[in-house]
């Protein structure tokens, strides 16, 4: 099994090798350690299952997980 996330579409994979500031542990957990106004908007989890030939096929996708952003001190 394995995991991956995007943000807003399929085409948008957030990958941790761009964004320093964002993780996603083996379990599939998807961290940031701080976060901008850039990363604002719908996140999903991606997971995908091995075949019976050792091919990976697309699994599951999660519903959307809102991230919205607001400045320091205003809620």
């Amino acid at each position: 099994m394995s995991f991956y996330w995007t943000k807003d579409s399929y085409h948008n994979t957030v990958r941790s090798s761009v964004k320093w500031y964002i993780f996603i542990s083996n379990d599939g957990t998807l961290y940031f350690q701080s976060v901008t106004r850039d990363d604002e908007g719908d996140y999903f989890c991606h997971v995908t299952v091995r075949d019976t030939k050792g091919n990976f096929q697309e699994g599951k996708r999660s519903e959307p997980i809102p991230l919205r952003v607001t400045e320091a001190g205003k809620l």
